[in-house]
């Protein structure tokens, strides 16, 4: 079967048989080894291999999606096929006020060792409190939700290293809310401060339940 001169596609000669469906078959895998080899740059939708949870789904588009949650784990995000990720998130909660907050989690669960270290500043129409941070806290604290369904917190996250077991994780985190002060913005620095494999992430407030969605991706081709 002659081939196109320059991708090398396969097409039928006149003198080929006439078999439709094979000759179908070897153009669509040509293709579909050639785009998988064309190198990736930027960032890479992420579909999660699983999730758990009552109100937990995964999207047809890789989001997942939250309603009225609890607890949401989300297993698969992290891989040796991306160094570092990218995590953006839409959020309203049943309680006013409640944080939201992550851990990661490693092949056999959640890590809630205390090694979570962050610093960060954390201000409101008020003024806010300045310096927001903790250490050896056994999460990150993202934002704080609200119960009007008009009023969603956001969450915008930089994950740096998750999977290999030779580095700390580290992550860069922004997050904003309306609150009873006006507006509520958190900058967020920090780190797993223990070389671990991860593979995923769970999402649990202070209180109530989550609705929302957040989506993952990977930065291919990058540092």
């Amino acid at each position: 079967m002659p081939t196109t001169p320059n991708r090398g596609y396969p097409y039928p000669a006149q003198s080929d048989p006439a078999d439709v469906p094979y000759s179908m078959q070897q153009l669509a895998e040509a293709v579909d080894a050639d785009v998988e080899a064309i190198p990736q740059v930027g960032l890479v939708p992420i579909r999660p291999t699983s999730v758990s949870g009552a109100g937990v789904t995964i999207d047809s588009d890789g989001s997942v999606v939250l309603t009225g949650a609890t607890i949401t784990d989300i297993n698969g995000i992290f891989s040796a096929r991306y160094s570092n990720y990218k995590m953006q998130g839409k959020f309203q909660g049943s309680n006013t006020g409640a944080a939201l907050h992550m851990r990661f989690r490693s092949a056999t669960g959640e890590d809630q060792t205390g090694n979570y270290i962050w610093e960060g500043i954390s201000t409101n129409g008020t003024g806010g409190n300045g310096r927001f941070a903790s250490g050896g806290t056994n999460g990150f604290d993202l934002t704080r939700l609200h119960a009007d369904g008009t009023r969603r917190a956001s969450v915008d996250m930089e994950i740096f290293d998750p999977f290999p077991s030779t580095y700390n994780t580290n992550i860069s985190h922004r997050g904003g809310s309306v609150d009873s002060n006006g507006y509520l913005s958190i900058h967020v620095n920090g780190a797993f401060n223990l070389p671990t494999s991860f593979q995923g992430v769970r999402f649990y407030q202070s209180a109530g339940t989550v609705t929302g969605r957040v989506r993952f991706f990977g930065y291919a081709g990058l540092v």
